[in-house]
């Protein structure tokens, strides 16, 4: 008894250590995006797009979103059987395979469209604008503290 009490204390320091490790990490060099979605909205703004390119955008968008929104959907239904067969005192699985590929299809369906969507955006674009899309975007503006 007296072996084991060191031997589980020495391993129980181990494993918080392991544990209490893998907790935070710093955030990547320039620091996290504050909003993801951030450059690409700046890069248009500096893009100086016309009325009709702007009008082309926005339709192509909100048909986009019109596309996604019942993909979603059945994203979420299958993830709800899928739960639900995860939690039969029998799971199958089978079943829970070929949900799981429904749903890693319906994921893929989202992406091509986005995809489609970038690529029609590109071509609505003069080859300057092209090309300003291609620059690095400036740093945004420090926040002063006052």
């Amino acid at each position: 008894m007296k072996r084991r009490l060191p031997m589980i204390i020495f391993s129980t320091l181990i494993l918080l250590t392991l544990a209490f490790s893998q907790g935070h990490r710093p955030p990547p060099p320039g620091g996290p995006p504050s909003n993801p979605g951030r450059g690409l909205r700046e890069k248009i703004k500096l893009l100086d797009l016309t009325a009709e390119q702007r009008e082309s955008m926005e339709t192509m968008r909100v048909e986009l979103q019109k596309k996604i929104i019942p993909i979603r959907a059945q994203i979420e239904l299958k993830q709800i059987d899928m739960r639900t067969a995860m939690k039969a005192d029998k799971p199958s699985e089978a079943a829970i395979l070929k949900l799981a590929r429904e749903i890693h299809n319906l994921e893929f369906q989202i992406k091509e469209l986005e995809i489609h969507q970038k690529l029609a955006f590109q071509l609505l674009l003069t080859s300057e604008q092209r090309e300003k899309m291609r620059e690095p975007m400036p740093p945004p503006p420090a926040d002063k503290e006052d």
